[in-house]
């Protein structure tokens, strides 16, 4: 299943110890070990867990960011959760997990999920199918009987059903609602179970920054929190909000054309690049023939296409690759770290 953008907003008391402030750390992979870097470029923690995956894109993983002062890692084929100082806080000895939010980790063993605290102690017993993390103080999970998935629900903290497990997918809440499938069709419910936005839609992605991408057929567009269409379906190929904008695709023959939306549902950015990725800190990285650069709101060109590939940034950093080679910069382009081969 495909996981929906989680925020987080704590609605019960932290089950194990508080959570702490995110870590501005950057992870870079070093003779085929992970690591992470400091936003000046020094090493934190020296390249030594195993990859997520070959060729992975360790950002978008597990192992990509801190949350709650712990992150991802691997050991040989099993994962637990470092600290900052690279301590093992939670053994390695899962086969998947799932970053920490509202004070829990989803964890898998024998395709069984259940739910960690931060000091590793099992809080909800391995006995899903399916879950996703926490999110608004509940966390979809699916329930299976003879390894078929007989339907998904919500779970509170204490593993409690707080709304049934009626549907045939369900999602992480976002902004007060969440995602659901009944049927073939795709709506929204509250934090109760009621349905607020009918299922209609053919997919439905969750709300961020007040708008939520769904699919009609094979098109996408953009609703509000009301279910009114802030943009029609018309694009092949959408992403959420970020920083006010939405990057937005169209196939055009052969070629595909990408550019960016406002949150009135107006193209803000011309379609006229090949591709493109989310707004962040104010730039967003494009790419303009084979190389990528950054633009900013506007359109205007602020980091000019020299990158093999380029990702939004955090924490005034992003990760680029220059000759194909992992590296990251700052907002000026300047090169932060760079890795060897």
């Amino acid at each position: 299943m495909v996981a929906f953008v989680q925020v987080f907003l704590l609605l019960l008391t932290p089950i194990g110890s508080a959570p702490k402030e995110r870590i501005a750390l950057f992870p870079i992979i070093k003779d085929g070990k992970l690591g992470y870097i400091e936003r000046s470029g020094q090493i934190k923690l020296p390249p030594q867990f195993e990859p997520p995956c070959p060729n992975c894109e360790p950002e978008v993983d597990v192992t990509g960011v801190f949350r709650e002062g712990l992150v991802g890692a691997k050991k040989g084929s099993t994962w637990g959760f470092v600290d900052e100082d690279g301590t093992w806080i939670v053994r390695p000895e899962y086969d998947s997990i799932k970053p920490f939010s509202d004070g829990l980790a989803a964890v898998e063993v024998a395709g069984k999920w259940g739910f960690i605290d931060h000091t590793g102690k099992l809080a909800i017993p391995l006995k899903f199918s399916w879950a996703e993390g926490f999110s608004e103080g509940l966390a979809a999970v699916e329930i299976s009987a003879d390894n078929k998935p007989t339907g998904t629900g919500f779970i509170d903290k204490f593993g409690r059903f707080v709304v049934p497990s009626n549907y045939s997918a369900a999602y992480g809440f976002s902004e007060g609602l969440a995602p659901v499938q009944l049927g073939t069709k795709m709506g929204y419910i509250d934090h109760s179970g009621k349905v607020v936005i009918k299922p209609k839609f053919d997919v439905a992605f969750g709300f961020k920054e007040g708008l939520a991408q769904v699919h009609v057929g094979l098109k996408a567009g953009f609703i509000d929190t009301h279910g009114q269409l802030i943009a029609e379906p018309q694009f092949d190929i959408a992403a959420d909000f970020s920083d006010g904008m939405a990057g937005v695709f169209k196939k055009v023959g052969e070629n595909w054309l990408s550019g960016y939306i406002d949150k009135t549902g107006k193209v803000a950015v011309q379609l006229q690049f090949e591709y493109v990725r989310d707004f962040s800190e104010g730039k967003a990285p494009v790419q303009i023939g084979s190389k990528w650069g950054y633009i900013d709101a506007k359109g205007a060109i602020v980091i000019q296409p020299m990158f093999d590939d380029a990702h939004s940034f955090r924490d005034g950093l992003a990760r680029v690759k220059m000759n194909w080679l992992d590296a990251y910069i700052d907002e000026t382009g300047k090169v932060i770290w760079i890795s060897t081969r």
